[in-house]
């Protein structure tokens, strides 16, 4: 299990800056196993939770703190993203984004995208100011994630 740990304060290059740790690290996903869709699926995931960080994150005045662990086992990827912000709660907003998906769906996605290709998502309110969202993502979880054979 080899994991991959990065610090994000900037909030203008933290989606970028996602981008680039998990591409950094993908050529050596593939190589143990993890298909290659899953990989995708991983770095929209990741992109789509950075990014309603940034967009709607209060973080109270507080300078921007967001912890990116990333990791494979197996065929599957594993992610815990923990930040500073005062948080908010998954389920209402699900619901929400949900709700709003047939008034205007052009907006809304990313936290309905979280939900449906992750397995095992989980999101803590660790203390004040100090909350986590975990996920994995496999084919085993979504086997309409296998479009590209491993062998190809």
């Amino acid at each position: 299990m080899e994991s991959v740990k990065h610090r994000f304060q900037n909030l203008e290059t933290a989606v970028d800056d996602a981008r680039d740790v998990i591409d950094a690290s993908t050529s050596s996903w593939t190589g143990k196993g993890v298909a290659p869709d899953v990989i995708e699926v991983a770095k929209l995931v990741t992109h789509e939770w950075i990014a309603n960080l940034v967009r709607h994150a209060s973080f109270g005045g507080r300078k921007p703190d967001i912890i990116l662990d990333v990791w494979t086992e197996g065929p599957c990827i594993h992610c815990v993203i923990e930040d500073n912000s005062d948080g908010f709660d998954l389920d209402v907003e699900l619901h929400r984004a949900r709700h709003e998906l047939n008034e205007a769906p052009e907006r809304g996605m990313g936290l309905i995208m979280v939900d449906e290709f992750t397995s095992e998502l989980k999101y803590e309110n660790l203390g004040p100011e100090h909350h986590r969202v975990s996920w994995s993502i496999s084919i085993d979880d979504n086997p309409t994630l296998d479009l590209v054979p491993n062998d190809v």
